[in-house]
């Protein structure tokens, strides 16, 4: 924004590379993640143990159907209805500065799948590492359950000493 020239590599930057479909297109991939492959029961049962009840089942259709649904539908009609990129609706870019937003987003988008892609290839022991990523922890220890959350071990919990609640170490 510096030079004379600022204004319209920052407006290339917003347009391609920080907002739009490459927002929509991280938020599509995780609604999927949290749906189908860590599942929505799973999701259900975390929330659960966090507030203390169940929240209304219109969420897991949320989670699973319509978020997925909308974000690529929303996608979808971006891209049907993609026009070139205007600055102040009057001065329309060059072609090599068209080429140079696509290059911006596909730098954003293509880290997912590239990611995937080499994550899945050069792990050891893809099922059992498959089923530990996609499986909800049920010995989740909450720090600061709903007040009407009834804990089973309550005789065992250590976690509340004098009614404050310590530290709880991730990972043990």
């Amino acid at each position: 924004m510096v030079t004379r020239g600022g204004m319209y590599v920052f407006q290339l930057f917003d347009y391609y590379g920080a907002s739009g479909m490459c927002l929509l297109w991280y938020c599509f991939f995780q609604a999927i993640v949290i749906g189908w492959i860590y599942k929505a029961e799973n999701m259900y049962d975390n929330i659960e143990k966090m507030i203390g009840f169940r929240i209304p089942k219109f969420f897991h259709y949320c989670w699973k159907y319509i978020t997925p649904t909308v974000i690529g539908g929303t996608f979808a009609f971006y891209l049907i209805t993609y026009k070139s990129i205007k600055y102040n609706g009057t001065y329309e870019y060059p072609w090599w500065g068209i080429v140079f937003g696509w290059m911006l987003a596909m730098s954003s988008i293509m880290q997912l799948p590239i990611s995937m892609l080499y994550f899945w290839f050069t792990a050891p022991n893809i099922p059992k590492k498959w089923t530990y990523l996609t499986t909800g922890n049920k010995n989740l220890v909450h720090a600061t359950p709903h007040k009407n959350f009834n804990n089973k071990n309550d005789n065992n919990n250590n976690n509340n000493v004098n009614g404050k609640i310590k530290d709880i170490e991730i990972g043990t």
